[in-house]
């Protein structure tokens, strides 16, 4: 089997295979490095996912991903352990943190803090939005813990709301799944199609382009206008209608989509949402500015 990339320091996990006949997926009462495996959750793109509970007692989620010889296994693997590389450089509250790493001869796993709280997706219907005050908040918190990243050299590469936790212990958001996330100082842009979720996508991604930070705030700009529109800036019935629209259509202007908006927060999307990654805000951090610009005028209409 071809190596993968070197996550780190990884810890064997004997206790995986308790109670599992080999070729088995993990089963209940497993653990994985300590990590006690308590409830299956929906499966991920790589593998089954689990609710746990840590050494010392405390929340967790536990990934898995298969370690079979065969190519397409080989793959899923490198983009694993991929994930957990760039996850070990990246230490901000608002990102999921990474709490340990490991293997045994049928899985490579990974342990994360538990996240109590729904995604930014649960808010994106037209009759479920969130106050504008409050998405412009966390679109802001998110923008500050990507630009971490883009500090270090990581684009997500897949911001939507769903990627997106409201963690409700610390009435913050937290930042999810950098399963493909791209690392700037190594990986260089193949042509086609870009992987990501196209409704969130750049122009220059959906052309073959390599994933940049001005392609993450692209993503910020979408989401944060479906989360204040209740849609997203283009739909269309058909992926290919789709690609069209993002690359070809001007997004309608969301003051005309919902009233009372500071014309700061309308402007921000709306430059975040431009075809040319050179006219959107030169970084995450410039747009998350510009939104606490926007609350700090909502907040100075109020108390004036």
């Amino acid at each position: 089997m071809t190596a993968a990339p070197d996550p780190g320091p990884a810890h064997s996990a004997p206790g995986v295979a308790a109670g599992s006949p080999p070729g088995a997926p993990p089963a209940r009462g497993d653990a994985p490095g300590g990590h006690v495996l308590e409830q299956a959750l929906a499966g991920g793109a790589l593998g089954p996912v689990w609710r746990a509970t840590g050494p010392q007692g405390e929340a967790c989620v536990v990934k898995f991903c298969a370690v079979r010889d065969d190519p397409g296994a080989e793959r899923l693997l490198r983009r694993f352990t991929h994930e957990a590389a760039l996850l070990r450089r990246l230490t901000h509250p608002d990102i999921v943190r990474l709490r340990a790493f490991g293997a045994d001869p049928r899985w490579s796993w990974m342990a994360f803090d538990f996240v109590e709280g729904p995604d930014l997706s649960a808010f994106t219907g037209r009759g479920e939005r969130l106050p504008a005050a409050q998405a412009a908040g966390l679109v802001a918190q998110a923008a500050e813990a990507l630009d971490h990243a883009h500090r270090r050299g990581i684009v997500h590469r897949d911001i939507k709301p769903a990627n997106l936790r409201i963690d409700l212990a610390r009435r913050r958001v937290c930042v999810l799944d950098f399963g493909i996330a791209f690392d700037l100082s190594r990986e260089r842009s193949a042509t086609g199609l870009s992987a990501g979720s196209p409704a969130y996508m750049a122009p220059e991604l959906l052309a073959g382009q390599a994933p940049s930070v001005a392609s993450d705030v692209f993503a910020l700009g979408v989401t944060l206008f479906e989360l204040l529109a209740g849609v997203r800036p283009w739909e269309a019935p058909s992926l290919g209608a789709l690609l069209r629209a993002i690359a070809q259509e001007a997004p309608q202007p969301l003051t005309l989509l919902r009233r009372g908006l500071p014309r700061a927060w309308s402007d921000a999307v709306h430059d975040a949402l431009h075809a040319d990654p050179a006219q959107r805000p030169r970084s995450a951090a410039e747009l998350a500015a510009r939104l606490r610009a926007g609350l700090a005028a909502m907040d100075a209409g109020a108390t004036g």
